[in-house]
């Protein structure tokens, strides 16, 4: 005994540290209790951004959804598939970082509806995508607004007068003319001693709210009695639950849910343009020149939310002698081209901005360079004959002149071309460095039956101008204009630009 107590009592006083087993054994339990760590970590970390992601996405998906319910019925289809049909196959947005691409399917379903199938992506560097199929009925509002569960039992419902108008434009908490903006209805239980249990308004998918905040009031009601009248001021800028900005400028329809004690549903919709923000500037203007006067300036159109923009407003000035600009002539179109009519040969610049329908503008954006309208060629030829029989000739007088730069130049330099095809006028100048006019005299021999050659003329201007873009050479070609007179004396026309 005394031998076994000496021997746990050196064991129970060793001063040597941990032996190599234990160490290596509490090295793999601290391994493993740290590799279930980081794992808990990484799926918390993952299914945060998973519902990031989803939130994004739905997002997305119900402002399309209220986007393709507030087309008129008869244009909603894939562009393509019929001459009416305006929805393109597929729409990508930003929301939140992410990249939602929305890919859209319509068929025709029940009752006279459609049926619209999206299938929504949200993508993002470095993140899982996330992928969602959602069904969505599109009805034809001119056919009714008011859809129920059961026709003959379903709640009476309607808009009460102080809602706006139908195609109102909203923004913020105010409706047409500033007004305060208020959403009230209406509703009423068939059923005999029945009342409305649930009455409830929605935009974009989330219950209507009073603010902009996620303390806001919320437009849901169980009021149990019936008839209900409930008047709701709504703020345009609502968020949902977790702060997010959910209705987005464009049309939207506000929707109204009513339910009687049995179940029996009753729906009206209105649709109304939310106005909250400027619109996205439109793309560079590009000019079109047609002819000595006409130009079509054209540029990319822009989106007010989820619409095209409803306006532009298009600026051109003039480039004067000196290369200043001149004061701009203002116009306001509704379609992102304008057709500008103009002065020979002069200089111009553009600048565009969008504008929303309470008139919330972009900044303008100019054009990269001027454009120019074509300079003028017009002229006259006199034919006379002389002669009898084979020495029958043909003396022509003939004179052009093309309009001279409408803008100051440093240097101008005018060559003529001439053919008798004047959709080939070759690549030779007939005449070089000229001047803006030119006349000479063509005499032929044609005898008894000949008549002299259909001559067309052009010029090609080549010149460094004063001003915008003026810091490289251009070259402006004429029409052209022709042909002779063949007997007496005509102005030649303009045979093409």
């Amino acid at each position: 005994m005394a031998m076994m107590q000496g021997r746990w009592g050196g064991l129970s006083h060793r001063d040597e540290g941990f032996s190599v087993i234990e160490v290596v054994l509490a090295a793999f339990i601290l391994f493993f209790v740290l590799t279930a760590m980081l794992g808990l970590v990484g799926t918390t970390t993952r299914m945060n951004m998973n519902a990031e992601a989803r939130n994004a996405l739905t997002n997305a998906v119900s402002s399309h959804i209220e986007w393709v319910r507030s087309l008129d019925f008869t244009v909603v289809g894939i562009r393509g598939s019929d001459a009416e049909a305006t929805i393109e196959p597929a729409y990508t947005y930003t929301v939140d970082g992410y990249t939602i691409v929305i890919e859209n399917q319509i068929r025709e379903a029940v009752d006279g509806t459609k049926e619209l199938v999206i299938t929504a992506t949200a993508s993002r560097e470095g993140y899982p995508d996330v992928v969602t199929t959602t069904f969505a009925a599109i009805r034809d509002k001119d056919e009714g607004l008011t859809r129920v569960v059961d026709s003959s039992a379903a709640p009476l419902l309607r808009f009460n007068v102080s809602t706006p108008d139908e195609n109102a434009v909203l923004f913020s908490a105010f409706g047409p003319g500033g007004s305060p903006l208020y959403i009230s209805a209406h509703a009423e239980s068939k059923l005999s001693g029945g009342f409305i249990s649930d009455l409830r308004y929605y935009c974009a998918g989330e219950l209507l709210r009073d603010g902009n905040t996620i303390f806001a009031n919320v437009a849901s009601w169980q009021p149990g009695t019936s008839p209900v009248d409930q008047t709701f001021r709504w703020d345009t800028r609502q968020v949902n639950d977790s702060g997010v900005a959910v209705v987005q400028d464009g049309w939207r329809i506000v929707r109204l849910i009513a339910i009687d004690e049995n179940g029996n549903e009753a729906q009206k919709d209105r649709r109304f343009y939310i106005d909250n923000y400027k619109p996205n500037s439109p793309g560079v203007p590009v000019a079109q020149i047609y002819d000595n006067t006409e130009t079509r300036i054209s540029w990319t159109e822009a989106m007010d939310g989820t619409d095209p923009t409803a306006k532009y407003e298009v600026q051109v000035r003039k480039v004067l002698s000196d290369g200043s600009l001149s004061a701009p002539a203002t116009v306001i179109v509704n379609d992102p081209a304008h057709l500008y009519y103009g002065t020979s040969f002069s200089r111009y610049t553009t600048q565009v901005r969008a504008g929303s329908p309470r008139n919330l503008w972009s900044d303008f954006v100019a054009a990269t360079r001027p454009f120019m309208t074509r300079a003028l060629l017009t002229g006259t030829s006199t034919t006379v004959y002389t002669g009898k029989n084979a020495a029958r000739t043909a003396t022509t007088d003939m004179s052009v002149a093309v309009t001279p730069p409408d803008f100051g130049t440093t240097a101008v330099r005018y060559d003529l071309y001439r053919s008798t095809d004047p959709d080939s006028m070759g690549t030779t100048p007939y005449r070089t460095n000229i001047g803006s006019s030119f006349a000479e005299t063509i005499v032929k021999v044609v005898g008894k039956f000949g008549s002299p050659d259909t001559w067309y003329y052009q010029y090609k201007i080549t010149f460094n101008a004063m001003g915008p873009g003026g810091e490289t050479e251009e070259v402006v070609w004429s029409n052209v204009a022709g042909p002779i007179a063949v007997d007496g004396t005509t102005a030649m026309g303009v045979a093409r630009w």
